[in-house]
């Protein structure tokens, strides 16, 4: 009699806590269902929002899910490019532009770039409707490495290396509104191919000035990297241009010293050794 009451409180123990954990499991099932949401659902919601197939395509499932979670109304405004250069003067011209300038004013000198073969950087703005009266906009530079080859050749990583983005007058960065997110993969380059996020840019800006912000990134590993940094704005005044500047600096070796110079509408990295840069023009 003793032995079966204690089979039968052990068997019924046993059914209390199988009940507990499978509630305890659906339930975590159903929480984790609630939080989630699907790519194709974003992708929905992207297309509903004016954004182009390209850009769907291009954004990885992580910045498409960061967009949405702001939980703001927005529009897709341009992911227009133009390769800019920079001149004697050290003014940020297009190629139309420094033609023109030399035909009357002599010989330039372009900022050395980065090969697209190697480096890939493309720039999308987005308006945004929060509640807020003033007109607001969120700006994204995205980069992705095609090769290791050529950071092989200085450091073999994106460690240390800079990403920035400028405004032009009239507009009015909103604090904490920076984001930073960085990628890597060890089988080649592409959101599809294995990449898995592991920084964000030590959790913070490298500098912030009135006309933008710069970011430092933390990738000492010699692998794929791609990732995307993003800044919300608020625009002041009617006149001001929907455009940024974008630019990515490259270290050359670890004894690299990095300072910033900003202006309206213009970024420029400086540092004691030679670096690569890579500058992007957008605007409606």
């Amino acid at each position: 009699m003793k032995k079966y009451f204690i089979r039968t409180f052990v068997l019924i123990l046993g059914l209390v806590g199988f009940t507990l954990f499978s509630g305890g499991t659906l339930f975590a099932e159903e929480d984790s269902e609630e939080k989630e949401v699907s790519e194709s659902t974003l992708n929905e919601w992207l297309k509903e929002s004016g954004a182009p197939s390209q850009v769907i395509e291009r954004w990885s499932y992580d910045q498409k899910l960061s967009l949405y979670e702001e939980g703001d109304e927005v529009e897709y405004v341009t992911s227009e490019v133009v390769d800019l250069y920079k001149n004697e003067d050290g003014e940020f011209l297009t190629l139309n532009e420094l033609k023109e300038e030399q035909e009357t004013d002599g010989d330039f000198s372009t900022m050395a770039t980065i090969p697209e073969s190697d480096l890939k950087v493309s720039h999308d703005i987005w308006r945004t409707y929060d509640g807020s009266s003033e007109e607001r906009y969120t700006f994204y530079a995205n980069y992705e490495w095609q090769t290791t080859s050529t950071r092989s050749f200085f450091n073999g990583s994106v460690e240390n290396d800079k990403v920035g983005i400028a405004l032009p007058s009239g507009w009015d960065i909103v604090a904490g509104s920076d984001e930073c997110k960085e990628f890597q993969s060890g089988i080649g380059p592409g959101m599809g191919n294995g990449t898995s996020q592991h920084g964000n840019c030590n959790g913070g800006l490298y500098d912030a000035n009135f006309y933008g912000y710069a970011w430092s990134l933390t990738g000492d590993d010699d692998v794929w990297h791609s990732g995307w940094v993003s800044l919300k704005a608020a625009r002041t005044s009617s006149s001001a241009n929907i455009e940024a500047i974008s630019q990515y600096a490259q270290a050359a070796g670890t004894s690299t010293s990095f300072g910033v110079n900003w202006g309206p509408l213009s970024l420029s990295f400086t540092s004691s050794s030679d670096i690569d840069k890579r500058t992007w023009h957008t605007e409606k």
